[in-house]
């Protein structure tokens, strides 16, 4: 991992309930298996993904500050960036999509509605800044596809500062899941996407007294394309990506309970290290799939299969589930 997302993951989402102005509203779509809340007062961010089936429509998403969500959250450089700081740290260039600490919210340029998807154009804020916008826009979809929702998210930079900065890790995007969600199971054996029932179940944490918090941080072994946390009963929410170089992953609170504005989350994000030159334009796609396990696996390994994916060495040109 890169110095600028270690620092910034170390703290940059816990223990800080702000919340910005009042505006725009959310844009809601929903099909016969979910449902998904984008948030126009947060930067096109997504605050809620609930299943149809549930006659509560139970949020499964973390809302309890700005840094949550699940939205955009990019880094480079320089280490310091406007000489702004966080926990009397400086801060790198690390813009995001819902806010940034002093409650101020990114900033929505347009946004459209359709019966199966949501589209905006926004700009992301610095994280660590008071109300400093990015030089820079991102597109954001979001497709229901049964029990998914596919995004595709285009970064356009246009920064004054033309350095060559190096490689950052990007969260694509980062992931944030209420206290009910805190079992962390993915799959690492030899036969992705067959329906090998023989899953990894990681004790998810946060340990503040360590550099990176995150706990197992980076989830290791991974051999479908698809990392979820779940209940109790198996059921919950699974975060895919088809570019990403490993996940990374953690719970911060109380596990199995609490609600979107509460403190115990979950945390995951796909992620690759990427520069992002000062005229980048630069685009991935993720989907989160709602389901029981084998759903979520399932749903993961076809979108994968579409998406001609390979994560770890190894194809998923196979049947699915």
């Amino acid at each position: 991992m890169s110095r600028g997302l270690f620092s910034a993951l170390a703290f940059l989402r816990v223990g800080y309930a702000l919340c910005g102005p009042p505006g725009n509203g959310k844009i809601v779509v929903e099909n016969s298996a979910i449902g998904i809340e984008v948030d126009l007062d947060h930067g096109c961010s997504l605050s809620g993904a609930y299943a149809m089936g549930d006659p509560a429509k139970t949020n499964l998403i973390n809302t309890h500050d700005l840094g949550r969500y699940v939205q955009v959250s990019y880094y480079s450089g320089p280490d310091s960036y406007g000489s702004c700081t966080f926990r009397e740290q400086p801060w790198p260039w690390n813009p995001i999509g819902a806010g940034d600490r002093f409650g101020n919210a990114a900033q929505i340029v347009s946004s459209s509605k359709s019966e199966s998807s949501a589209r905006c154009t926004m700009r992301p804020i610095q994280w660590a800044c008071n109300n400093v916008l990015c030089d820079c826009t991102v597109d954001i979809s979001y497709t229901l596809d049964e029990n998914a929702v596919k995004a595709m998210v285009t970064l356009h930079m246009d920064r004054s500062d033309k350095t060559a900065y190096p490689k950052r890790d990007q969260e694509l995007p980062a992931v944030y899941t209420n206290g009910p969600f805190y079992r962390l199971v993915g799959y690492t054996g030899s036969s992705p996407c067959t329906g090998d029932v023989n899953v990894k179940e990681w004790n998810a944490g946060f340990d503040n007294t360590k550099p990176f918090p995150w706990i197992p941080g980076s989830v290791e072994g991974q051999t479908e394309p698809v990392l979820s946390l779940l209940d109790k009963n198996g059921f919950g929410l699974g975060v895919y990506s088809s570019v990403m170089d490993h996940f990374i992953a953690g719970f911060s609170g109380q596990k199995g309970s609490g609600g979107t504005k509460d403190e115990n989350t979950g945390y995951i994000a796909p992620v690759a290290q990427v520069a992002l030159a000062w005229n980048e334009t630069y685009t991935y796609d993720f989907a989160l799939i709602l389901g029981n396990l084998s759903d979520i696996r399932s749903k993961g390994c076809q979108l994968a299969i579409a998406d001609g994916a390979i994560f770890q060495n190894m194809s998923y040109a196979k049947a699915v589930v």
